[in-house]
């Protein structure tokens, strides 16, 4: 999930983020993301189960570079893997297939949040629901739609 801020990158609120930083060390930001996808109703959790859920401090440069995305801060999330609809026969992974991923990047959220003021358990939310997206073959443009974002 990229997100920017006013021209294209999320400006900066170092005090704001360090009080988040503290406030939301690694281990609760990870018990959010694992109560959020607990939340989901019971038929859609056991679609998900094979996705492994990661959180880092920040995304890998070359994650970056791949996605042509010049500042850290720009990415919140990352999924990895097969989409839903485009796998032949469910859900299931063959022999030697490695589970979908999705992995959450601490401080670009926190500093999402900082800057534009939201609630760190809310944007940790929406950041699984929109990597959840695409798991399930939703492209950006979908997921903004569906997010309240416009797009047409």
């Amino acid at each position: 999930m990229a997100r920017r801020s006013g021209r294209g990158r999320v400006r900066q609120r170092p005090e704001a983020r360090e009080a988040l930083a503290r406030a939301w060390p690694r281990e609760r930001f990870a018990a959010e993301a694992e109560r959020v996808v607990a939340s989901l109703p019971p038929w859609f959790r056991e679609r998900v189960e094979n996705v492994a859920f990661f959180v880092a401090e920040w995304p890998p440069a070359e994650v970056l570079r791949e996605m042509g995305i010049d500042d850290p801060q720009g990415l919140l999330g990352l999924y990895r893997g097969v989409p839903l609809p485009d796998r032949g026969g469910g859900a299931g992974y063959g022999h030697g297939e490695l589970p979908d991923t999705i992995h959450l990047y601490r401080q670009p959220i926190l500093a999402w949040c900082a800057e534009e003021g939201e609630d760190v358990a809310a944007c940790i939310r929406d950041t699984v629901l929109h990597e959840l997206g695409h798991y399930l073959g939703l492209d950006d443009e979908a997921l903004e739609r569906l997010e309240g974002g416009g797009g047409g």
